[in-house]
């Protein structure tokens, strides 16, 4: 049985790479398998087709599956190899009609199952192939590292980061050195902005692989992620010495011409020493990977925390405790503890939502800017407006110490001192959040209109309201600017 790994290189919804391989042989039978099942003319056919699509001789190789068909239509191996051809093709909906007529002959076969979940991978329908991956490690008795780590590939491009680092970790734990979950396992700390964990994984790939074009061009995302540019040159360069598909090459050109480096400024030998010190350096933990990704905490708390904010986004309270709590278990943090306050004031319980926010102010000695934020929040929720005012302005002064802006917490001074009938100061925050913010929080711009038409200052009152339905078109805002342009005399 041919079976086929395909993946491309395109940007999944997150905006990162997915990983890509073409044309590698996903699962093999050695070809006196089939005279098991099938007549000794059907098998010269079947075999006959895994030499040529082995030669990539596709139109040959659809010949002999036809004639295998002709004397056996129920022949499953014939049905997924035509699939296969198909989807190195890129003609998914033939690939897919080919894997499906073939597991209802046997809805067990994994590998047809393991195909089809590749036609949904690579048509961005991560949802489907998770569910598809899933269906065929029963039978795969958990064993196959590519299908864990095909199974982990769509977890990571649908955000489940945690679940996608489980499955990674199976693969790794049956075979420390493979390189797509090592490459994988790099992809999915590109996502969580960890390029020096990402770094270990990808060289550790490469190690196994010297010669893989994808990995070197991982390699360059991540160097350019940790700001070495020179080191991404040598990267992307390495890449395209093994690249075969115009197309990828293309890309990689692009993105060294992005870069601003003359690439004709890196001489063979510096690309050379590079390569060496990249596949050549020193291992000394390579026989224990599987024991330390095993009590390593780093990956598992990000993803862990990645997954508690995609449960606060979706308002998931309780699934949300339930990583954070986990979390601060482990360690004592600022970060996890806000997150809890946050949760606990979705559930209503805001005396523990305050009690969570103290902590981690506390535990970060004043750093914590979104803590001070969310207790400013809290207060001003429960009508407590001077807490609140000096709450924002905290976390506006905790985040000069740090170099950093916070227009949200600037904002909402604005509005507090507003209410506070502070109608100077609240001009002098929105103004400020403005500065911050540019055009990336446009409501702020809607809030600073109001106070300057209560302030009679209409014409500038006119110009915010409008440059606020020019930023957001659908905001929630929309229709009271349009109103309160019109009681100006002003058609928006």
């Amino acid at each position: 049985m041919v079976g086929t790994l395909f993946r491309a290189r395109i940007a999944n919804r997150y905006g990162c790479l997915i990983l890509a391989t073409l044309s590698a042989v996903w699962l093999t039978a050695a070809s006196p398998g089939f005279a098991k099942h099938y007549t000794r003319e059907v098998t010269q056919h079947l075999e006959a087709a895994e030499r040529l699509i082995g030669q990539q001789s596709y139109d040959a190789a659809k010949g002999e599956i036809a004639k295998a068909l002709k004397l056996d239509a129920s022949c499953t191996d014939a049905l997924n190899n035509l699939g296969v051809i198909y989807l190195r093709q890129h003609q998914f909906d033939q690939a897919k009609d080919c894997f499906s007529r073939a597991l209802k002959v046997d809805p067990h076969l994994p590998t047809s199952l393991n195909n089809l979940a590749q036609v949904y991978y690579f048509s961005g329908n991560y949802d489907q192939a998770v569910d598809t991956y899933k269906q065929a490690i029963p039978y795969m008795h958990g064993r196959d590292c590519l299908l864990l780590s095909n199974l982990a590939d769509a977890l990571t491009a649908k955000g489940d980061f945690k679940e996608a680092s489980d499955y990674y970790k199976q693969a790794l734990r049956v075979n420390s050195s493979f390189p797509q979950a090592l490459l994988g396992l790099a992809n999915l700390y590109v996502h969580l902005d960890s390029y020096d964990a990402a770094y270990q994984f990808v060289v550790r790939a490469i190690k196994v692989k010297p010669a893989w074009a994808i990995a070197y061009y991982q390699l360059g995302r991540i160097e350019s992620g940790r700001g070495h540019k020179s080191a991404a040159l040598k990267a992307y360069l390495l890449s395209l010495n093994y690249e075969k598909n115009p197309d990828y090459a293309k890309d990689t050109r692009k993105v060294i011409n992005d870069l601003g480096i003359d690439p004709l400024n890196v001489s063979q030998s510096d690309l050379t020493k590079y390569q060496t010190a990249i596949t050549k350096g020193s291992d000394q933990d390579k026989g224990n990977l599987s024991e330390t990704l095993s009590s390593s905490l780093r990956l598992d708390r990000q993803v862990s925390l990645e997954h508690a904010h995609d449960y606060i986004a979706a308002l998931k309270w309780e699934e949300a405790q339930g990583e954070l709590e986990s979390l601060l278990k482990q360690s004592q943090d600022p970060v996890v503890l806000n997150d809890l306050g946050l949760v606990h004031a979705g559930q209503k319980d805001y005396a523990l939502a305050q009690n969570y926010y103290l902590k981690a102010i506390k535990l970060s000695q004043g750093k914590c800017i979104s803590a001070y934020y969310n207790l400013g929040q809290l207060y001003r929720f429960k009508g407590q407006l001077v807490p609140a005012r000096n709450a924002f302005r905290q976390a506006i002064a905790a985040a000069r110490q740090q170099r950093k802006s916070c227009p949200l917490a600037n904002n909402a001074l604005g509005m507090v001192l507003k209410q506070l009938g502070d109608n100077a100061g609240a001009l002098a925050a929105y103004k400020l959040a403005i500065s911050q913010a540019g055009s990336d929080f446009p409501v702020v711009h809607y809030n600073y209109a109001i106070l300057l038409e209560k302030t009679d200052n209409t014409r500038e009152a006119v110009n915010e309201y409008k440059l606020y339905l020019k930023l957001a078109p659908q905001g929630v805002n929309v229709e009271q600017a349009q109103a309160r342009l019109r009681r100006l005399g002003v058609d928006s």
